[in-house]
């Protein structure tokens, strides 16, 4: 059996893992967008350990999947290193680190509605 498939979950796995990352939501750092900070966010990028809003779910989707792999935390079934990574990693320090390589004088765009200036944020941030 390969255990990096979405095969190999069962039932009871993938309704943990809706169990586990409904409690990382509501976390603190996790309970607004990474991005654009909207509240109660319900996607995530798997490999870049963040949870973001609808809208910028679908920046993160027109970035390509080796950019950024998301997945809806209600809807998708998830691996278990998937569920793990972003508990470990979460928007506080996942923002700490992509931030980290923006400009000094960088400024967070408006949130909610897609818009050039939130689309020009998240690719130069990831």
């Amino acid at each position: 059996m390969n255990f990096n498939s979405k095969r190999s979950v069962t039932d009871e796995q993938n309704e943990r893992h809706k169990r586990m990352l409904a409690a990382i939501l509501k976390e603190e750092g996790n309970k607004s967008c990474a991005d654009c900070k909207t509240r109660n966010p319900t996607w995530a990028s798997v490999n870049l350990g963040v949870f973001v809003c609808l809208t910028c779910s679908g920046i993160h989707r027109s970035l390509g999947v080796h950019i950024s792999q998301v997945r809806s935390c209600n809807l998708d079934t998830w691996l278990p290193k998937q569920v793990e990574f972003c508990r470990v990693m979460g928007n506080v320090k996942g923002n700490r680190y992509w931030e980290s390589r923006l400009p000094k004088d960088f400024r967070r765009p408006p949130s909610g509605n897609p818009n050039p200036e939130l689309a020009a944020f998240i690719r130069a941030k990831y």
